[in-house]
């Protein structure tokens, strides 16, 4: 198993993920950043709409990203 970050970016802002969780792989690291970006499209009055949310490694590479639809578009 291996650590993997989400963070949130959009534009010039990023609120980085200190914990991370562990994935059995890259795989399930993109499966989890695109239900973190599900779960935020349904957030009241659409504040996190296109946000990215990025997978990281323990290196910092970015494995996946994925945007934050508007509710509407989901």
């Amino acid at each position: 198993m291996q650590r993997y970050f989400f963070d949130f970016v959009r534009e010039a802002q990023i609120l980085h993920d200190h914990q991370g969780i562990y994935c059995a792989g890259p795989e399930v690291a993109r499966e989890r950043a695109e239900l973190i970006a599900i779960d935020l499209e349904l957030s009241p009055n659409g504040e996190w709409a296109g946000w990215q949310v990025c997978a990281r490694d323990v290196e910092g590479r970015e494995c996946f990203s994925t945007t934050v639809r508007e509710a509407e578009a989901a």
